[in-house]
């Protein structure tokens, strides 16, 4: 996967009671320890997160709650099995210059 990312939107924030709230699983930190079973790079605070919630859009920020980046197709299947089967959506990501905000949750 080189330098390309995966960005898994555990993913915007929304707030309780939100259309969102009910179709959606929640990304907690339960999730996210799964998620570092499956992968060596998960991040839910800090740089790596702030770095990865705007694109060359200029929307945002949209800052994720989590952040994986996948190193092998294994890892990747691995992290899709997890947050399909939580009901969790997933944006992904590549080097995030696009202007239409396509990789931003």
């Amino acid at each position: 996967f080189g330098s390309s990312l995966f960005w898994s939107d555990c993913l915007s924030r929304h707030p309780a009671g939100s259309r969102h709230s009910m179709s959606y699983g929640v990304c907690d930190q339960l999730v996210i320890g799964e998620l570092k079973v499956i992968c060596e790079e998960v991040y839910d605070q800090g740089e790596e997160v702030e770095e990865r919630s705007i694109d060359r859009s200029g929307w945002g920020p949209f800052m994720p709650e989590c952040v994986v980046c996948p190193k092998t197709v294994a890892e990747v299947q691995a992290v899709m099995r997890l947050c399909f089967a939580k009901k969790i959506p997933v944006v992904p990501r590549g080097a995030g210059t696009g202007l239409e905000g396509a990789a931003l949750p």
